[in-house]
């Protein structure tokens, strides 16, 4: 909406010798200070963070607040997500020499290592995943084999195709792999929901959710049919679809969730849940001769 409304084009055909409209438009607190070209909005904005900061190596996770110094035009801008495009993309500089004559003038870093440009490449393919994929789950959580598709499927920007996040977001979990000795970039991925633990861990947490609702509905007893799967109003949308009764089972035959340091307090937590180790097992009636 911010791309159609903000832009003299739609003003020329829309507004322009139409006082009826304008006078709408400021019913609705319309901010025409805007109306202006996004890269006069994003040199605003990077002026002024270089006014509080002292450079515009902005982080690619900071959206311009709503308030001041800011001006009231950039308020929502995702300025780090556009630094970082016009660093790896040449978003806004590929129109002419001034663009980049004015980004010079303010101290602009065009190159970061290698390491970082990696990293800010998972990043915004972190970042895209929540969006399109991980919606409702607070936490990140990607599987380890997730390519992100080719040309542009689903709606994935065409320059992330055949990115490997899964490979990349385990590497990092198990050998520090670009966040080592690095503290911003592990609050980067914290701030997109991102597990230190693993995907198991969100899983458990999870099962142990939608548990915890089922033992409050069933008088602190936990034994859900095998076929049971969470829905309805009681349990959160991120859980479901979740075949808590499939899992349950998983715990009980299969030891599922139970191994390693975590296991005595998971049996902790099922067991003040009720959880019912032992199903009974009714007996087969005898045939009719």
């Amino acid at each position: 909406l911010a791309k159609l409304c903000y832009d003299y084009g739609w003003w020329q055909e829309f507004i322009k010798d139409r006082p009826e409209r304008v006078a709408e438009l400021n019913e609705i607190n319309f901010i025409w200070g805007r109306l202006q070209s996004e890269w006069n909005i994003v040199v605003e904005a990077l002026c002024t963070y270089k006014s509080i900061h002292d450079h515009i190596d902005v982080p690619s996770s900071f959206v311009v607040p709503h308030s001041q110094p800011f001006p009231i035009a950039t308020w929502s801008l995702p300025l780090g997500r556009i630094v970082s495009n016009i660093r790896l993309r040449n978003f806004y500089v590929n129109k002419g020499e001034s663009r980049v004559m004015q980004l010079d003038g303010l101290g602009f870093v065009w190159h970061r290592d290698k390491s970082e440009q990696k990293f800010q490449m998972t990043i915004y393919a972190a970042r895209e995943y929540k969006v399109r994929v991980n919606r409702e789950g607070r936490a990140l959580k990607v599987p380890q084999r997730f390519v992100v598709p080719e040309n542009g499927k689903d709606g994935w920007p065409l320059e992330l195709a055949g990115f490997r996040l899964g490979e990349k977001l385990t590497a990092i979990r198990q050998k520090g792999l670009y966040v080592k000795n690095f503290p911003h970039r592990r609050q980067q991925l914290e701030e997109l929901g991102f597990q230190w633990a693993g995907n198991s861990s969100l899983n458990w947490l999870e099962v142990v959710h939608a548990a915890a609702i089922y033992s409050r509905q069933h008088d602190r007893v936990l034994n859900p049919p095998d076929n049971f799967v969470c829905s309805g109003d009681a349990f959160p949308d991120y859980l479901h679809g979740l075949p808590l009764g499939l899992r349950l089972k998983d715990v009980r035959l299969k030891g599922r969730y139970l191994q390693g340091e975590t296991a005595p307090k998971r049996r902790e937590q099922l067991d003040a849940l009720g959880f019912v180790w032992k199903k009974k097992r009714g007996r087969r009636k005898k045939s009719e001769s």
